[in-house]
């Protein structure tokens, strides 16, 4: 049997629940008892449906922006060590030495060198020039060996320096002697070349 054409009622969310009255108003519209029949089991199963469809719909999900980025937790760093600069290695501590106002001398040796008798030679030239001039001789020993020692080797140093000016031609009255035998200018060494430098005899001038 055809039905006939007939309009539902348009549903929302908001009508979710149609009563019994509302049912059997629309259905009396229809002409005959099997239609209304039909239709009243038609609008029974829709209103099952839309109150099952509205007791069962989610609570809305409160979602993130899309363009909001995550929280980020922020751990503290660590505090950097303190940068220690490396240490420079370490000098002999000397005093500054003139080379050209000393005589050095070989270890337990109180023989001047042919350099020793170059730099003499030109000594005496100056000397020879200014006659009102004067050189005073001072003599280090290093800080191996005895104080005794010390004294007696720098002593035969002196003579040594003041024998060979002398060869050159430098009057007595222009040279003085001091000797020293312990180590005043310059601290311990722990190197061969700061042990040579102590092993001189300094040339200091004067009116």
């Amino acid at each position: 049997m055809a039905l006939p054409l007939f309009r539902l009622p348009i549903w929302s969310s908001s009508k979710a629940k149609m009563t019994t009255k509302q049912l059997a108003s629309w259905s009396s519209h229809l002409p005959s008892r099997d239609a209304r029949h039909v239709a009243w089991r038609i609008a029974c199963c829709l209103s099952s449906v839309l109150l099952l469809y509205g007791c069962s719909t989610p609570p809305p999900l409160t979602l993130m922006p899309s363009d909001q980025p995550p929280p980020v937790t922020t751990v503290p760093s660590a505090p950097l060590a303190e940068e220690i600069p490396p240490s420079a290695p370490e000098k002999e501590p000397t005093a500054p030495v003139s080379e050209e106002n000393s005589i050095f001398f070989a270890l337990r040796s109180a023989i001047v060198s042919d350099t020793g008798k170059e730099k003499l030679r030109l000594h005496a030239d100056r000397l020879k020039l200014d006659r009102k001039e004067t050189v005073l001789l001072i003599g280090h020993a290093d800080d191996q060996g005895s104080r005794n020692y010390n004294l007696a080797i720098t002593e035969e140093r002196l003579m040594a320096v003041e024998k060979q000016l002398r060869t050159y031609g430098v009057p007595l009255r222009q040279i003085r002697r001091n000797r020293s035998g312990s180590v005043k200018h310059l601290p311990s060494c722990t190197t061969n070349e700061c042990r040579r430098q102590m092993r001189r005899v300094e040339l200091i001038y004067s009116q």
